[in-house]
């Protein structure tokens, strides 16, 4: 069971997007990390127009202060998006300290503007922004 009062009291932040993204819209949002003793986690979650498959496919990019990228459900480090899932995550061991940048891509939505949601928690979190 979670404990939305502890998550929330931590260095947590949740985004709700309820305007959504259309083809090749994003949104990108920029917070401070002072603690890289502790993992960055990243997750993106929307709910997809109903279909046998995904049907609207947004993608999540996470960027170092150094600019090295990471792309979501990519584990293995290929650089390549993941087009099955509605659900993405980044997780980061040993993060950069310094100024993070996360991006959303609409990557094809054919269905009216899709929402979704962001969880990101990580060590000496600074309000996240968005850009």
């Amino acid at each position: 069971r979670v404990n939305l009062e502890q998550f929330f009291a931590n260095e947590n932040f949740y985004l709700d997007d309820l305007l959504g993204l259309g083809t090749g819209g994003f949104r990108e949002y920029r917070f401070d990390l002072q603690d890289n003793t502790v993992p960055l986690n990243i997750t993106m979650v929307y709910n997809d127009f109903p279909g046998e498959m995904l049907v609207n496919n947004l993608n999540l990019f996470a960027f170092s202060p150094e600019n090295d990228f990471y792309v979501g459900n990519d584990f293995a480090g290929t650089g390549q998006v993941d087009s099955l899932n509605n659900v993405e995550g980044i997780r980061i061991e040993k993060p950069k300290v310094g100024e993070w940048s996360i991006r959303v891509i609409a990557s094809e939505v054919p269905q009216p503007n899709q929402d979704f949601a962001l969880i990101v928690s990580g060590g000496g979190m600074q309000q996240i922004i968005s850009i």
